[in-house]
Parts: C-alpha cells; structure tokens; sequence
C-alpha cells in the first residue's frame, strides 16, 4: 500500500513541478537572459523528493519514478505553456520541445514517454510483490 500511495505523490510532484516549470519558462524566456543552465536546480530538487519517498518505500522505488516522471511532467508543462502562450505547444500534452536546454529533450518524445510511463505502472505492480 505504501508503494501506490508514495507513487500517488510522486505523480502529484510531478504535475506540480511542470505547472511551476511552464509558469516559470514562461516569464523566463521573456524578460531574462539564458546564461545560467537552470537544470541543476531542478535535479537538485527533484532529488531530495526522490530521497524522501525511497526513504518510505525502498530502493527499488526508483524505477518507477524515474520512467514516469518525463511523462506526468513534461505533459502538464507542455499544457501549462499552451494555456499561457496559445502558439506554443499546439498539441498540449503530447508536445515536444524544440528549444529546451535539457539534455533529455531529444530523447523524451510523446511515444517514448508513454512507454516509459506503461513500464513505470508494470514495475510498481512487480515491487509492490516481491
């Protein structure tokens, strides 16, 4: 039970942290320079919310946060975007990114992030009987 509920949060952050990333890209982009890769901060951050939840669950938890994340997050940020800027990421959640300083950008696209996703929920079912 600990696992779905601390999975619950996981996703929980994870919309959270694309509706902040879209507000903030989008006054960003707009009224600062890029001369800082933002980035670190955000591993940094989504880290130490990893630790914690590994922490309640166990080490195997990992594999499950880390292939759905891209999927809840870029999706809700991509559709923050879109309601905040009606030109960009016309297709919403299932958007790319041509522009980002990510270097997953290139490699999480729609496709990808859904299987990575569906893999997420099979492994949750796998740790959550073993």
């Amino acid at each position: 039970m600990i696992i779905w509920v601390s999975f619950l949060v996981w996703c929980v952050f994870s919309i959270v942290e694309g509706i902040r990333d879209g507000i903030f890209y989008f006054h960003y982009n707009h009224k600062f320079p890029r001369t800082f890769n933002e980035h670190i901060i955000f591993i940094i951050e989504r880290s130490l919310m990893a630790g914690v939840l590994i922490y309640v669950t166990n080490w195997w938890f990992i594999i499950p946060m880390v292939l759905s994340f891209s999927f809840i997050h870029n999706g809700v940020y991509y559709t923050t975007r879109n309601h905040l800027d009606n030109n960009l990421y016309e297709k919403k959640f299932w958007d790319q990114s041509e522009t980002s300083t990510s270097i997953f950008t290139d490699i999480m696209t729609p496709l990808v992030r859904t299987v990575l996703f569906l893999l997420s929920l099979v492994s949750l079912l796998i740790i959550n009987y073993l």
